[in-house]
């Protein structure tokens, strides 16, 4: 099997369609670290695409023609050997797949190659290396956990949602007598009630963050160094929006400010496949990151793990992995504290693939369907030495199967020679190892809004079951405690049951407390920004439009922050990665659109580019966390352009054609082309003075004044720019 070099150990289907993706990571490897700072990885580039091809054809050799020819022959076509204790062809083959030199020199040596070293490692070597990979994650765990707790809380709160073990546990309470069990409550089902509030201003911080980067083209990218080329940036820019819309980009997008306003944390991995970048989102219960760093030097982190499940189906479709064939037997191990499935399983949605049962068919066979393997994959800076590998110190990734079997071992295949696993922090917090989320810092509000609603429902359940206040020397107390099917009150003779029977008045305590709920609501939406302007909500405060402007914008600077230290903490590693795979990996270049001014040799805006034109330093630009991303797609902006240009009477040096036809595709136009008139229509400047003087047109500034409009320019002013546009 070909070894494919680059990393999808792991990736969950669940998150991510792991069969889309598949390794290209062919070419010389780095041997060097690179500088963290230095984006074009230098090697030469005629080099890598030879050593590209070769890695190709050794593996068209050495796996596509094997197989084929081995399930073509049988033994009874194969021709007689020259040796007649080689076997057949078939046998042969059997025997060359199946030695593997085990032993610390041939580890190293496959190390050394840049090639996964599983099937190498012998039983002592192979038994210490899951050992130190469990100690991190075993560290890991250990202080990550202790968020498990917080996270749980706001699981629940952002879904709104009474789990069913809540709902069996107030049943049996409710049947339970204190005095038959002490350490029984009577709960009820009113103390999980959830108010919406948190939810709300969630989901609006998610939309707006998605409509910040959610634009097009997702990423900005700027050279770092005039010796970098400004249309490679360009090249680099157009073929990330297109690999990120290949990908669907905007739903990576929308996890990463899900998981921040939930855990605070929205750690995301980049991959590199056949699709080009492939980020997947990993999941914060299963992540588990060097907690020995803060988060103003995550870059000094040693290790990163994170845990996934897969099938033994799914990992040979994955074709990188080894040593698979020790797992057809083998039950999942979950002894591990990492491994412990403790997400929060509400509605179900949330299921333990490792779960142990019976899944056979009704057929005669009786086929089994397997179970999920669990993989713990460890990216860790460490010496091989300290094993008795003779491989120099870098970055290594390690896969364990079912906390037994390592099926991958190799040096990390990117060129960046960093961990691919960016922990992205929206609540930023230098000194701290763990971020607040926003749940975190609502949480106390929330729970009290919970109470005035579960308090004001409680007291309309006393109001509309009122209480009796009875006479028991003139009705029977026994038909009032235990009514009878009649439903029938017996009162002895002469007994006057008006007197004697005297429903009980409640006062309402808890009217006003719908107003405490909005009062609640509006320091939480001042605690995260987000306004009823923000939630589209009506205001029944009458506010003039400057009024609501201003606050719009006051909002937008406190939600933008957030948005511009998501940018700077997590899409700039994110895009230094993308840019470094791009520059290692496209042996072979690609095609990108793009503007008429930067494809002057192609009319049609396509542009074929090899490796060395997109080779440089480059920089994603962070965002300012303003609507639109683009300033250029504003159309005010452009609007404003035009009357700048013509109130300054500087028209004449500019273009006016492509403001207009700017600012039209600026409204959703997207086939301006179609919409021009050809060069015979055009009316000539000359032929436009004569109308002008006969009275056959009139300019803007008149028309609008006869139809009572505001006048924007003087004639002079729209003369000048009619006879610019």
């Amino acid at each position: 099997m070909a070894d494919n070099k680059g990393d999808q150990s792991g990736l969950e289907s669940i998150v991510f369609n792991t069969d889309t993706i598949s390794d290209n990571a062919a070419g010389e490897r780095m041997k060097d670290i690179v500088d963290p700072n230095q984006m074009g990885p230098q090697v030469n580039p005629m080099e890598s695409i030879k050593n590209a091809r070769d890695d190709v054809k050794r593996d068209i050799i050495n796996d596509i023609q094997v197989v084929q020819e081995y399930n073509r022959l049988s033994d009874a076509d194969d021709p007689e050997p020259d040796d007649k204790s080689m076997g057949s062809i078939r046998d042969r083959m059997e025997i060359v797949r199946a030695e593997v030199q085990t032993g610390l020199d041939h580890v190293a040596r496959a190390l050394d190659n840049s090639e996964n070293a599983a099937q190498n490692l012998d039983k002592e070597t192979e038994k210490k290396l899951v050992d130190y990979v469990k100690s991190h994650f075993d560290l890991s765990y250990d202080r990550i956990s202790k968020r498990y707790d917080y996270w749980s809380d706001a699981e629940v709160t952002h879904d709104i949602y009474v789990p069913s073990r809540v709902v069996d546990n107030v049943r049996s309470n409710r049947g339970t007598s204190s005095s038959n069990n002490n350490n029984s409550r009577k709960g009820k089902l009113i103390d999980q009630i959830k108010t919406p509030y948190s939810r709300s201003i969630s989901d609006t911080i998610c939309t707006y963050n998605l409509a910040i980067f959610g634009g097009a083209p997702p990423f900005r990218i700027e050279r770092t160094n005039l010796q970098s080329d400004r249309r490679a940036g360009r090249l680099l820019e157009r073929r990330l929006s297109h690999n990120m819309r290949k990908i669907g980009y905007e739903q990576k997008l929308y996890q990463i400010f899900l998981d921040n306003n939930r855990y605070g944390m929205a750690p995301i991995a980049n991959f590199y496949g056949k699709d080009g970048n492939a980020p997947v989102n990993i999941d914060p219960w299963a992540y588990f990151p060097d907690p020995r760093v803060t988060a103003q030097n995550r870059h000094e982190a040693d290790f990163v793990g994170y845990r996934t499940w897969a099938s033994l189906t799914a990992l040979h479709r994955r074709g990188h992995y080894q040593n698979l064939d020790r797992l057809e037997n083998d039950r999942p191990n979950v002894s591990w504290n990492s491994n412990q499935f403790v997400k929060e399983t509400i509605r179900a949605q949330s299921v333990d693939p490792t779960l142990s049962g019976s899944y056979t068919s009704d057929y005669k066979n009786h086929f089994g369907l397997g179970h999920a393997h669990v993989l713990n994959t460890l990216y860790v800076f460490m010496d091989p030495h300290r094993l008795g590998i003779a491989a120099p110190f870098g970055l290594y990734r390690i896969v364990v199967a079912n906390e037994n079997v390592i099926i991958q071992f190799d040096p990390s295949p990117y060129p960046h020679q960093d961990i691919p696993l960016i922990h992205g922090e929206g609540m930023y917090d230098a000194h701290k190892t763990f971020a607040s989320s926003l749940y975190d810092l609502m949480m106390p509000l929330q729970r009290y809004q919970d109470w005035l609603l579960r308090t004001r429902v409680e007291n309309v359940q006393s109001i509309v079951q009122n209480r009796l206040v009875v006479d028991p020397n003139r009705v029977n107390i026994r038909d009032i405690l235990d009514p009878n099917a009649a439903r029938l009150i017996r009162t002895l003779p002469g007994a006057n049951p008006s007197d004697a029977i005297l429903p009980l008045t409640v006062p309402d305590a808890t009217r006003n407390y719908f107003n405490d709920l909005d009062t609640t609501g509006q320091l939480m939406q001042r605690l995260a920004a987000a306004n009823d302007t923000a939630q589209g909500i009506q205001s029944e405060t009458q506010r003039t439009a400057t009024e609501i402007a201003r606050m719009t914008t006051l909002g937008q600077q406190r939600l933008g922050m957030q948005a511009r230290l998501l940018s700077s903490t997590t899409m700039r590693p994110l895009v230094r990665q993308m840019i470094a795979n791009l520059q290692f990996f496209e042996v072979d270049g690609g095609m990108v659109s793009l503007p008429e001014e930067m494809s002057a040799d192609n009319p049609s805006g396509d542009v074929k580019y090899n490796r060395s034109e997109i080779m440089g330093e480059f920089d994603y630009v962070v965002v300012d966390g303003t609507l639109p991303t683009s300033p250029s797609e504003n159309s005010e902006n452009i609007t404003r352009a035009i009357r700048t240009l013509a109130e300054t009477g500087m028209g004449n040096s500019w273009d006016m054609d492509k403001f207009v036809e700017r600012l039209i595709e600026s409204f959703g136009f997207e086939d301006v082309e179609n919409w021009k008139k050809s060069p015979s229509e055009v009316v000539p400047d000359e032929q436009i003075q004569k109308d002008l003087q006969a009275g056959n047109i009139v300019p803007m500034s008149q028309a609008a004044q006869e139809v009572g409009g505001p006048p924007q320019m003087d004639q002079e002013q729209m003369a000048a720019m009619a006879g610019q546009i």
